[in-house]
């Protein structure tokens, strides 16, 4: 496994809902596939799904200010 996996996991996860979605009900297989610890992607999991969209609000209205 490796940090940039992990990072590149976290920033997808972070910003694509149907990737959330895949991890919270498959975090297993998408460990496997990614070629990461099972137990970083239940991390994942385990975060909050309103914290998550608060993430994704919070990024769309700060680039929308940027322009």
């Amino acid at each position: 496994m490796t940090v940039a996996g992990r990072q590149a996991l976290l920033a997808q996860f972070l910003d694509d809902p149907e990737l959330e979605e895949r991890v919270r009900a498959e975090p297993e297989a998408v460990a496997r596939e990614r070629g990461l610890e099972p137990s970083y992607v239940e991390w994942l999991a385990g975060l909050e799904p309103r914290r998550v969209r608060s993430f994704r609000i919070s990024r769309r209205v700060k680039a929308d200010r940027r322009g």
